[in-house]
Order: structure tokens, then C-alpha cells, then sequence
């Protein structure tokens, strides 16, 4: 019943909320990335292992002197040999529209998963970082 009738409302609110946001041109533009983004880094592959998923890459390795670490995606979990060394894959998009960025190999031991959803990831890089505390705690 009540339950039944807040969802409807719910729905009826998030369309109307879509509606309005999609008739500004640049939110449009930015929302209708941001859905894409989220769709393509939930697919998953044959392995049923996401095909994005959230990471910390540790710049000059974790530990010792503190360095940079840079929320990034992982662009598969398998590494590649380069020069007969192992290296990671991953994604370091720019903000605030994460569909730029850089595609860097780093060593393994650099990289760490990020326990965040892939909404916070997007969430962070298009707020240039004002939403990260929301998301790390």
C-alpha cells in the first residue's frame, strides 16, 4: 500500500527531475555522459569480473615516503608484459567530464582496489573532488 505509493512518487519525481535536467544543454550533456559511464563501467565481461572497476594507483609503490595516490579504473584485471615486466592497465580520467584521461601501465604492486562504487568515482571526477568526502572516509 504506503510502500507501493512512495515508490510511484519516487518514480514520478525522478522522471520529472530527468525532464528538467535534460532541458539545460550543458547538464544534459554531462548527465547523458555520466549515465553512459556508469552503464559501461557495470557491464561485465566473460568471466563475470566487472570490466571497470575502481583503483588506487600508488605512485612509486605503497609504503616508504608518501607519494601520489590517484583514484583510477582498472581496464582489465589480466596484466600485460612489457619488456618481460608485468603491468596493470588502468584508466585515469580527467575532471570534471571523465570521458578524457590517460591510459597508464603500472606496475601491480601500485595498484590497490578501491572499495567505491563506480557512482562515487563518477561523482568525484565530476565534482573536481568537492563530493570526496562524501565517498572516503
Amino acid at each position: 500500500g504506503l510502500q507501493i505509493g512512495l515508490d510511484h512518487v519516487q518514480r514520478g519525481a525522478a522522471r520529472l527531475m530527468n525532464a528538467i535536467l535534460k532541458r539545460i544543454p550543458v547538464v544534459r550533456t554531462i548527465y547523458d555522459v555520466i549515465q553512459k559511464l556508469v552503464q559501461l563501467f557495470a557491464k561485465k565481461d566473460d568471466d563475470g569480473l566487472k570490466s571497470m572497476a575502481p583503483v588506487w594507483i600508488y605512485f612509486g609503490g605503497k609504503g616508504g615516503d608518501q607519494g601520489t595516490v590517484v583514484l583510477g579504473l582498472l581496464s582489465t584485471p589480466q596484466p600485460v608484459l612489457l619488456g618481460g615486466l608485468s603491468y596493470m592497465g588502468v584508466l585515469v580520467p580527467t575532471a570534471p567530464v571523465p570521458v578524457g584521461g590517460g591510459l597508464l601501465y603500472v606496475p601491480p604492486d601500485w595498484v590497490e582496489p578501491a572499495d567505491i562504487g563506480m557512482e562515487a568515482v563518477t561523482s568525484i571526477y565530476v565534482s573536481m573532488g568537492v563530493t570526496s568526502g562524501q565517498y572516503l572516509k
